[in-house]
């Protein structure tokens, strides 16, 4: 079945990897039907695979090993049969070494194997996650966009090439679900187009539109769209978009739960801050919704730009004691279950403003605070006060930008790299060090008992660190 000069879905040799995946499987049933003489399978357990009228070759083995590639090429080339087509769809898992080594690795074997027996034409399965983003799925994401990368170098060597990003099979928040066998039905079109990069989906634009931020891939299809308004309060317009956003249902987006503690990376929240600002005509700053904003906060922000997070310190835990003070308030839930006196969150406003709203909490010293540079930037101004700052515990925290005098008081750096420690040095007159352990239980319990006046004997003061 010609589809345009030279390149055909007709006899002679096929090599699916990933052949016993559902999506390989699938193909490969699709080029029995299209007239391919031999379809070569590659999976790294085999299996028994027959197809009406073609010969049907099994070989086992991870296509990232070397030799496996080479054991393909040869298998779908015996007896002089010509290499008509590749399709790469091998894919595993979602950590970067199980998502990487097949598809990544794989198409690199590949392309050595088939160096002296180029064929008529080359696909590579990816997903939408590199077209769209998807939370969660940064390895498959970053994957399949080094696919997409691999195909336009072939391509540039005179060597055919597609990279096939594939929609959603089942139903997602942006994608509707697609027919395994609709989506082959486009895979001729994908073939006559001879293009570097295909996505084929149900995409609803409209949705997208207010879903995603606006990107070239997209422009043709938005230009004139425009997302119908949603009914609907502020919060639970506002759940439903960020539900979509993390892929899970609006009732698991609760009002005052930090949107980090949900899932939210920095990819989403660029994301989500082109979402909010077409569905309320605000601009969301990223870093709110980094720092620990929830619902409550955005719900406020949108509807009274003015007044952008609520100011009022969260209580976290309940207690006597000198209370622990966070800046801020999110991703310290660990932390706080080890706690057994008073803890208080604040917003990631700036430092004076933070001074003022734990005065209403704790009038007066001795502070103890934890986090990250604003902590230790409202430690600067409660000290110039005359204030007493018993202990600030920092972690993997950033040094100020600025040169400033040392600060006095007693500084507790959990760290991983020794830059950053030193970097500190400069700042601290009082400073001491811990490695972060691996363990995040033990990371936990070690701050809460700084935090709470017990210190580590294992702290290292500042003065051992020498510069490399």
């Amino acid at each position: 079945m010609p589809l345009v000069d030279g390149v055909a879905t007709g006899p002679g040799a096929y090599v699916v990897t990933g052949g016993f995946g559902a999506l390989g499987l699938a193909t490969a049933r699709w080029l029995a039907e299209h007239g391919a003489t031999r379809i070569v399978l590659c999976g790294r357990r085999g299996g028994d695979v027959r197809l009406s009228g073609v010969d049907v070759v099994v070989v086992a083995g991870d296509i990232a090993e070397a030799g496996v590639a080479d054991r393909l090429v040869a298998a779908a080339t015996a007896d002089g049969l010509p290499l008509r087509g590749i399709v790469h769809a091998a894919a595993a898992g979602d950590d970067v070494e199980a998502t990487w080594r097949p598809k990544v690795l794989g198409a690199r074997r590949l392309h050595e194997a088939t160096a002296d027996s180029p064929p008529d034409w080359w696909l590579t399965y990816a997903s939408a996650a590199a077209l769209f983003g998807s939370p969660g799925r940064t390895a498959v994401a970053t994957a399949d966009a080094w696919l997409e990368a691999f195909a336009r170098w072939r391509r540039s060597r005179g060597l055919p090439a597609t990279t096939v990003h594939w929609g959603a099979w089942t139903a997602d928040p942006v994608l509707d679900s697609m027919p395994v066998a609709e989506g082959l039905d486009a895979l001729p079109a994908v073939l006559a187009s001879d293009l570097p990069s295909v996505g084929i989906a149900r995409l609803d634009v409209g949705r997208a539109a207010g879903l995603l931020p606006r990107r070239p891939f997209f422009s043709a299809l938005q230009a004139d769209v425009q997302p119908s308004p949603a009914g609907g309060t502020p919060h639970e317009r506002l759940a439903v978009l960020f539900a979509g956003l993390l892929g899970c249902p609006p009732g698991a987006v609760a009002p005052d739960v930090p949107l980090v503690e949900l899932g939210l990376d920095s990819l989403t929240a660029t994301r989500a801050r082109a979402a909010v600002e077409r569905e309320f005509g605000v601009a969301l700053p990223v870093p709110l919704l980094l720092r620990g904003a929830d619902l409550d906060d955005l719900a406020e922000y949108v509807t009274s730009p003015a007044e952008p997070v609520r100011a009022a310190p969260r209580v976290l835990r309940e207690g006597e004691g000198t209370p622990v003070l966070l800046f801020p308030s999110a991703g310290h839930v660990a932390l706080v279950e080890h706690l057994t006196v008073p803890c208080y969150g604040f917003e990631p406003l700036g430092p004076e403003r933070c001074v003022e709203l734990l005065r209403t909490v704790q009038p007066t010293g001795p502070y103890r605070l934890g986090g990250g540079l604003l902590a230790f930037e409202v430690a600067v101004r409660l000290t110039a006060l005359g204030e007493r700052v018993d202990v600030v515990v920092l972690v993997d925290a950033t040094p100020p930008a600025t040169p400033m005098p040392p600060y006095p008081g007693r500084v507790v750096l959990f760290h991983a790299e020794d830059d950053a420690a030193l970097g500190w040095a400069a700042c601290c007159a009082d400073l001491h060090v811990e490695v972060v352990p691996e363990d995040a239980e033990a990371l936990a319990r070690r701050l809460a008992a700084e935090l709470a006046g017990h210190p580590s004997p294992g702290a290292t003061p500042v003065s051992t660190l020498e510069e490399p």
